[in-house]
């Protein structure tokens, strides 16, 4: 079933107006047609069933057939990668959302090559993404796309998370941290640029309460790391529901 973003939408409505993008989405890539039945939801756990009722110029009305609110998953995961070229970090936005995850959070490291204003300069395409990519999976919940940080930002706080840092020369792979990904409910996966983690900032690693993996043998690019991790934890996490 096509699924299509309304942010305003609240449970006591009773019909839906699809709008902007969302309107031309639905009338001229996905043709739906009157009475055919479509999804909406807000990015916040709010689905709608609604039945295509009547088109106008820029707009079209949809009748609320059924109304359900999904509720977010036990456990919360944030992807905390470098920043790398826009169109693979594109990519990698487009992957972990699907996959499901909670936040990104774009990491300012030494071997970055792309400047974080530049990264900014994209949110608005990158928030696209992220709905698009949602809506695709059928996913109730629009994961957050935050500011870019510092390396030790992510680790401010009092909350215990499981950090899981993936890095080639670990001598452990993720299955060896099984048991803890099953147990803990906060889990932050970091992945490093292009040019993987400084010495300086290994050390800095180090001296955290984190988990080094390698993720196999041979080198991944980042984009590559980070929707094998995601994917390993979301998969282990569905597999103990």
């Amino acid at each position: 079933m096509f699924q299509f973003y309304v942010p305003e939408l609240n449970p006591e409505q009773q019909q839906v107006f699809i709008t902007k993008e969302e309107f031309h989405h639905l009338k001229n890539v996905r043709r739906v047609k009157i009475g055919e039945v479509v999804q909406v939801f807000n990015g916040k756990g709010l689905v709608f069933k609604v039945k295509v009722k009547k088109f106008y110029k820029d707009k079209v009305e949809t009748e609320v057939l059924e109304k359900k609110f999904v509720p977010e998953k036990h456990y919360e995961l944030v992807l905390c990668i470098g920043i790398i070229k826009i169109d693979k970090f594109e990519q990698i936005v487009r992957q972990v959302t699907e996959l499901g995850v909670d936040r990104i959070i774009p990491l300012e490291l030494e071997h970055c090559v792309v400047d974080k204003e530049r990264l900014i300069n994209k949110y608005e395409r990158l928030n696209k993404i992220i709905i698009e990519s949602a809506k695709q999976a059928n996913i109730a919940y629009l994961p957050n796309l935050e500011l870019p940080k510092k390396l030790e930002e992510i680790f401010s706080g009092q909350e215990k998370w499981l950090v899981i840092v993936c890095y080639k020369n670990s001598n452990f792979v993720l299955d060896n941290i099984y048991n803890e990904i099953k147990q803990q409910n906060k889990i932050k996966i970091v992945v490093g640029p292009e040019g993987d983690f400084s010495e300086k900032e290994i050390e800095f690693l180090k001296q955290q309460n984190v988990s080094f993996v390698s993720l196999g043998e041979n080198i991944l690019r980042s984009e590559t790391a980070a929707v094998v991790a995601v994917s390993f934890v979301t998969q282990l996490k569905l597999a103990y529901l």
